[in-house]
């Protein structure tokens, strides 16, 4: 099942520790570091925004029309790699810092799915 909620905790906690990890970065390496640390961490947050949102659009019963939010879908791809290429290629940018942002996203997304697992012993499988 698809879950929205789970979606938007991981993007607001993505947010967050781009801002506060960008900030240390800052601080203990340089501004580089940390505005690729929180620009990679706001990259993967709306990279994730988007696919949720035309993932539920693609599923939902009253869609307005599946083949405008297919459109959609394959315009937002490249586009949005082109973005990540763009932040790569640019000399303001620190490497460093964009992959430890990048390096970022799975790492919430595991620390969010421990913390969201059920807590319940005896969990059935297949449920």
């Amino acid at each position: 099942m698809f879950s929205t909620k789970l979606t938007m905790r991981v993007v607001r906690d993505l947010a967050l520790l781009g801002l506060i990890g960008g900030i240390s970065l800052s601080f203990a390496w340089s501004e580089a570091a940390g505005s690729s640390f929180l620009l990679a961490c706001l990259w993967a947050a709306s990279n994730l925004a988007l696919l949720s949102l035309f993932i539920s659009s693609l599923i939902a019963q009253k869609s307005p029309g599946k083949l405008l939010v297919f459109i959609l879908v394959c315009a937002k791809i490249p586009a949005s790699y082109l973005i990540l290429y763009w932040l790569l290629a640019a000399d303001f940018t620190d490497v460093n810092g964009l992959v430890a942002g990048l390096v970022a996203f799975p790492v919430v997304l595991i620390v969010r799915g421990l913390l969201d697992r059920p807590t319940d012993q005896l969990v059935e499988e297949g449920r």
